[in-house]
């Protein structure tokens, strides 16, 4: 309706489906799509606001049918950038599918941050989780350019099993270090 980099954003469309499919396959939590062919019509907005803004917030509402059955997807992202030198995007993905074979929930938690201590040094931090396969993972990694075309790169990671976001029951799979000087 509206558009620009000054302005907030809200857009609508429309997005026609079609899916033959030729073998009968399961999304998670073993809820089956037979065999068949498929369309549908799904109707979507869209709520952005101007990145000109030190908060930002995105919002995408798309629903109504999927494989004969319903469904309504929600990502959101809130994007925190107070000044040049620090960000911080929460984001929260939920989708809700109610089919004829059974019905599915998932959400997706993320953090992503970056501080940029100077031009030449950042860290940057990635959090993900979500309820399917309740997936931890944490990436943290620092990079400094300390001459121009040399730089050190400090890369951790970290996943985990975590059940239903309850930290007392983490179970670490994973652990990973990466350094590198380049030149």
């Amino acid at each position: 309706l509206f558009d620009s980099y000054e302005n907030d954003r809200l857009s609508f469309w429309v997005r026609d489906y079609f899916e033959r499919i030729p073998e009968l396959f399961a999304l998670p939590r073993d809820v089956a799509i037979p065999i068949g062919d498929y369309g549908w019509t799904n109707f979507a907005a869209r709520f952005l606001t101007s990145a000109s803004r030190s908060i930002q917030l995105s919002v995408d509402v798309e629903c109504c049918r999927f494989y004969n059955g319903d469904w309504i997807g929600i990502p959101t992202e809130l994007n925190f950038r107070p000044n040049r030198f620090f960000e911080i995007r929460p984001g929260y993905e939920t989708e809700f599918f109610r089919l004829p074979t059974g019905d599915l929930e998932i959400h997706i938690v993320t953090l992503d941050s970056v501080v940029n201590i100077t031009p030449e040094m950042q860290f940057a931090v990635e959090v993900q989780w979500d309820n399917i396969s309740e997936a931890f993972t944490f990436s943290g990694r620092y990079r400094w350019e300390y001459s121009p075309g040399n730089e050190l790169f400090v890369g951790v990671g970290q996943t985990a099993i975590l059940p239903r976001l309850r930290f007392r029951d983490f179970e670490a799979q994973t652990s990973l270090l990466t350094v590198r000087l380049g030149r």
